[in-house]
């Protein structure tokens, strides 16, 4: 772990990922091997986390996809190619989320670590928070929840990581297709190059 304060500098570190990590540990041993889910949907913030859980586990979790209907071509592209290389057990959904939620609680489901961040939509006010009402048990886990727009960013490229292509045009915050657009503040830049961050859902209906 001491090369990753090399790799992304020793305040990135010790304020944002050493938390994060410790995060996805204390889960995994909290909860059954095998009860603990990472929600993907090849998102900036989902592919972080994903990035984080191979760093720190190797297969006490499962990946879920929710397959999205109006989904851009380069988003489903991405998504293949990167869940090609993981090492985790990959789960595809073709129910909605909450129907699919509902199916895998019934399978033993009790922890989904999430990507949300502060500010966006529904979002919780803790790391750990139980799901809302109406939907299946299960507790939210949200190791990066008090990362920035431009910490995401600044793990992505300090990681090397591969991330969807669209974001190297423009898009700063995905979405459906037919709802979603590259973010004017940008003019066909990459993400990473956004000054404006509370402008990051820019361009989402």
């Amino acid at each position: 772990m001491e090369d990753l304060s090399l790799t992304f500098g020793s305040a990135f570190w010790h304020d944002k990922l050493m938390p994060a990590i410790e995060a996805i540990k204390t889960t995994l041993d909290k909860y059954p091997k095998g009860s603990v889910a990472l929600s993907f949907n090849g998102g900036k913030d989902c592919t972080t986390l994903l990035d984080l859980c191979e760093l720190c586990c190797k297969e006490d979790l499962f990946i879920v996809v929710f397959k999205e209907a109006d989904s851009f071509p380069e988003l489903e592209s991405f998504i293949n190619s990167r869940l090609a290389q993981t090492p985790f057990k990959v789960i595809w959904m073709e129910e909605s989320i909450k129907s699919g939620m509902e199916t895998l609680v019934r399978r033993g489901l009790q922890a989904v670590i999430m990507g949300q961040r502060k500010g966006d939509p529904y979002c919780p006010s803790s790391v750990c928070s139980p799901s809302t009402a109406g939907w299946p048990e299960f507790m939210r886990i949200n190791p990066i929840l008090e990362w920035s727009y431009s910490d995401v960013w600044h793990f992505l490229i300090s990681n090397k990581s591969e991330y969807c292509c669209l974001y190297d045009c423009g898009y700063t915050s995905l979405g459906p297709k037919s709802h979603t657009s590259p973010n004017p503040f940008l003019n066909g830049r990459p993400a990473w190059m956004l000054e404006k961050q509370d402008s990051e859902r820019i361009g989402r209906d």
